[in-house]
Formats: C-alpha cells, sequence, structure tokens
C-alpha cells in the first residue's frame, strides 16, 4: 500500500514506524520457558521505579466515570469533549466504551476508550439486526486516550481487545484516525494489526491531517482470543 502525503511516500505503516508486538511476543517467550505469562486483559501491577504502584482494572464505563474520563482526556490529548459526548457513547454503545480504573486511588483512571457503531454516513447507532440496517456497517474507535504516568505497560492494547471482542459481534471492520503527526499512536495501532487506508486533509481544529487507518476487527478478536487461550494452557501446565 502507497499514500502520498505532503511530497512523501508511506509504503508500509509498520516499517515506517518500527513496531513491534512486546506484549504477545513476551508471552510466546515465557511459554517456551516454561515462566507463568502475566494476564494483561483484565488487570496487572503497575510499577513505577521498581515498585508496585497499584492494580488496575479494565471494565465497562459507567456515567459516574465521566469526570475522570474528563480528566483524562485533558490531560492526555488535544481533542477534547463535553460531558455530554462521553455520556451519549455510554449510552448508545456502553458496550464499546472501557475504562482502565486504578484499584487503589478511586480518583484516578490509568485510560479510557470509546467505540460506536454506525451505519456509513450516520451518526445513529447501526440497528442491531441486519435486516433492519439500510447502509452498511461499521466500526469505529472514536477516542482513546492513557495517562501520561501510565503509558508503556499495556494499558492501551487492553483497553483496545475489549473493544475488538465485542466490536467483532456487529461488524467485520474497525476504523480509527490519527494525527499524521502522532508517532507513538501510530505505532500503537500498527502493532494492533490496522493499516492506514486514507489520509484526511484538515481532520482536526488546528488544521493538521489525519491517517485513516481500518483493521479486519474478527480477525484482531480471534488473535486476542487465541492468545489468551495459549496462555492459559501455559498456565495449567506450568
Amino acid at each position: 500500500m502507497r499514500l502520498l502525503t505532503s511530497g512523501l511516500y508511506v509504503t508500509n505503516l509498520v516499517s515506517a514506524v518500527l513496531c513491534e508486538r512486546p506484549v504477545a511476543r513476551w508471552s510466546r517467550a515465557a511459554a517456551r520457558r516454561g515462566v507463568k505469562p502475566r494476564r494483561q486483559v483484565r488487570s496487572w501491577a503497575l510499577r513505577t521505579d521498581g515498585e508496585v504502584r497499584g492494580d488496575v482494572l479494565v471494565r465497562r464505563a459507567r456515567n459516574d466515570d465521566i469526570p475522570r474520563i474528563q480528566r483524562c482526556n485533558r490531560a492526555s490529548l488535544p481533542e477534547n469533549y463535553n460531558d455530554g459526548f462521553y455520556a451519549r457513547h455510554i449510552a448508545d454503545w456502553g458496550h464499546l466504551a472501557y475504562v482502565a480504573e486504578c484499584v487503589d486511588d478511586a480518583d484516578d483512571l490509568a485510560g479510557y476508550v470509546l467505540g460506536r457503531v454506525n451505519e456509513r454516513g450516520s451518526e445513529l447507532p447501526a440497528p442491531v439486526t441486519a435486516a433492519s440496517r439500510t447502509r452498511p456497517v461499521d466500526g469505529h474507535v472514536t477516542s482513546l486516550a492513557v495517562h501520561a504516568k501510565h503509558r508503556r505497560r499495556g494499558v492501551a492494547r487492553a483497553l483496545m481487545r475489549e473493544v475488538h471482542k465485542n466490536m467483532a459481534l456487529e461488524v467485520d471492520c474497525a476504523k480509527l484516525h490519527v494525527r499524521c503527526s502522532n508517532a507513538q499512536a501510530l505505532q500503537l495501532y500498527a502493532g494492533l494489526g490496522y493499516d492506514v487506508v486514507d489520509v484526511v486533509q484538515s481532520y482536526y481544529h488546528d488544521g493538521e491531517a489525519a491517517y485513516l487507518m481500518q483493521a479486519d476487527v474478527k480477525k484482531l478478536a480471534a488473535a486476542d482470543a487465541a492468545e489468551d487461550s495459549a496462555s492459559e494452557e501455559a498456565v495449567l501446565a506450568a
């Protein structure tokens, strides 16, 4: 795949940002050594300077999480939203809205993710049954944020895994937008299996362009399930 933007070719996003899959690779290597793998989907220990900071639990978002989601968003992203934006996602797509909660700090969220499923060209939730749908249906990751002090610990991947699992029950394709300048996010999404399919000029309020990325969400969910199964088998065999 090749895209032309600002006179430069982006030939392969994975090689362009040197993406790797550290979590999956660690699990496989650990299994070969007979070491009990760490499970990062539900909860795990966050460590800072070698000390346990606390447990983080990935769970569905609730309305009473909105103030904390707001704080996480404003501390992490230049794109900010009002309370109604989050309330609508929780009401209409609650099965695609997750938070990573710091169990030992009720006021702290490590991160959150919001997803949605729409008929193409519509902002309304897609009808549940295929027979009621009049247009193609897409899944979209609307917003993903991880607080700076909790990054590089698998939080974003854990949040996205939950969205992929539920989104795959409704659609084949997941899409998202990411700033062209956000190399860290590009690396994350490429590592999860997303490919750049277009460049949307002036997508953001400050005029910056966005990469439109998409992935086969059923394939992603199946790969995650297979990795979980392999980890569980390794634990039982240990």
